[in-house]
């Protein structure tokens, strides 16, 4: 790994569940704060590199509580997987946040392996969702070379009922010659670097609105 995987870790639970050691044993790092807001503020202003991270906090955070701390995360663009702590009478609380994409939601009281393993699995999704993030800019960047009618044509790629097109069906569509649709086509997998139609096809596909 590129970078030392980091736990940001609101710590207002149970010490124990807490244990420091035992992450870094792990080879994790830790990063307190005393609030949801502390973390917040952290991430706005230092803008920190968010590969291999998570958030460990109690439902019942001070200032807001887990289902808000998740959709203010959101809002402000940052996709970071959370395992939270709940108490017996948080069910309401705890379905909510399972909801809004929690990883896990642990009883307070729960083993350390447990703890482990769920910030473990929480940090694996983190690198899937990182991996999927830069795809798709890539898959943006590549899309911005394309001209007007490459773009027009690629929309095409997918033929209706997600059925892919071939260039006889694209050129009757847009009223050009098939081997003008052609030429257009192989212009697309240049650009967006695709060494064959069918994996232009399951570009279009993984990528259509």
């Amino acid at each position: 790994m590129q970078h030392q995987a980091t736990v940001y870790v609101i710590n207002n639970v149970d010490d124990h569940l807490f244990d420091h050691a035992n992450l870094h044993f792990s080879g994790l790092k830790t990063v307190n704060f005393d609030c949801a807001q502390s973390l917040l503020n952290a991430l706005q202003s230092t803008h920190n590199d968010l590969s291999e991270s998570c958030i460990l906090a109690d439902i019942f955070p001070p200032d807001m509580c887990g289902p808000e701390l998740q959709k203010k995360l959101k809002r402000c663009g940052y996709d970071l997987p959370i395992v939270f702590f709940s108490p017996n009478n948080a069910l309401v609380q705890s379905i909510q946040a399972m909801r809004e994409g929690a990883v896990y939601v642990l009883e307070q009281h729960c083993s350390k392996a447990a703890l482990l393993d769920s910030v473990v699995e929480a940090l694996q999704q983190h690198a899937h969702i990182c991996q999927r993030h830069a795809e798709e800019k890539q898959y943006q960047r590549r899309y911005h070379r394309l001209t007007p009618r490459e773009r027009q044509v690629f929309s095409l790629i997918m033929g209706p009922e997600g059925r892919p097109s071939d260039s006889r069906e694209i050129s009757a569509r847009l009223f050009i010659r098939k081997r003008t649709a052609e030429h257009h086509i192989a212009a697309i997998k240049e650009k967006m670097e695709v060494p064959s139609t069918l994996a232009l096809i399951d570009m279009a596909h993984l990528y259509a609105s």
